[in-house]
């Protein structure tokens, strides 16, 4: 019939998306659940009538940065045969040639749901009295569209820079600025004023040399960084199944401050938080 050929997509509420049609799901009737493993914490979302997850998070908290790093976020699509031998009378099946089934797609990606799983992380981090105390947010972005579902949820980026080595850069900046804030504290305390002068002068040289490789590091920082208000510049849009970022240099590592507390968290959403000992799903 006219209609097949022209079949490409199929809504998540089973309507038929053709040609010049807009698509979109409610984003109200997503359900999500979430685990904790250690310091690492798994977001899922789920819509109504799938047993699969059409997305996830995953981030861990650094504590020696005291920084909350975005492991991976994602969203999938669903590709099916039509009729599904699973759902269809098997009569009907075997009634049919190989001409009268199609391959459909149901997309979830470009709906929203980014933004959806980085808010239930807020809510998640809010809710933690260790997390809501991190310096920052921090996370890879690889395509314009990522920019945008993480800027609107999170805010403009403090900080960014390309490429893995400056995410890497980062982390030991952070350790150096730690063990100095920790000697600075040391030299505050009343005790260390009674201490013998060798003790001062070993501890005085270890703050020189910190200091020193602080320094370097952010020197190195600034050689990578890049200005958050020309992030978009440089990161490609995704298209066809293809990254924005072509290879590791193209990546824009970002750092956002914790946002404030969101609208829909005083709402009652549906949040499971399901046994540390489950399975753990690959997506």
């Amino acid at each position: 019939m006219w209609y097949k050929l022209a079949l490409t997509e199929i809504e998540p509420t089973g309507q038929l998306v053709l040609p010049g049609m807009t698509s979109g799901i409610n984003l109200d009737q997503l359900r999500f659940e979430y685990k904790k493993n250690e310091n690492q914490y798994t977001i899922f979302a789920y819509y109504p009538r799938r047993e699969e997850a059409i997305g996830g998070l995953i981030f861990s908290y650094k504590p020696e940065s005291n920084s909350i790093y975005i492991d991976m976020i994602q969203v999938n699509d669903f590709n099916f045969e039509y009729p599904n031998i699973k759902t269809h009378p098997m009569n009907e099946i075997l009634s049919l040639d190989n001409d009268d089934f199609e391959q459909l797609s149901m997309k979830f990606t470009g709906k929203g749901i980014a933004g959806k799983l980085y808010e239930k992380m807020v809510e998640i981090i809010h809710n933690d009295p260790v997390l809501v105390n991190a310096n920052y947010i921090q996370g890879d972005v690889f395509s314009a569209q990522a920019l945008r579902a993480k800027n609107r949820v999170l805010g403009e980026p403090v900080l960014a820079g390309a490429g893995v080595e400056f995410k890497e850069l980062y982390d030991i900046f952070m350790i150096y600025d730690e063990e100095i804030s920790k000697l600075q504290y040391l030299f505050n305390d009343p005790e260390y004023k009674n201490t013998s002068p060798e003790t001062k002068l070993f501890f005085e040289k270890k703050l020189a040399v910190l200091q020193e490789k602080k320094d370097e590091v952010l020197q190195l920082l600034n050689n990578l960084g890049v200005n958050p208000q020309t992030i978009l510049d440089k990161l490609k849009f995704s298209e066809d199944g293809r990254l924005g970022a072509e290879s590791n240099e193209d990546v824009i590592s970002t750092y956002h401050k914790i946002p404030l507390k969101l609208q829909n968290e005083n709402k009652t959403e549906k949040t499971k938080v399901i046994d540390g000992n489950q399975k753990r799903l690959e997506i």
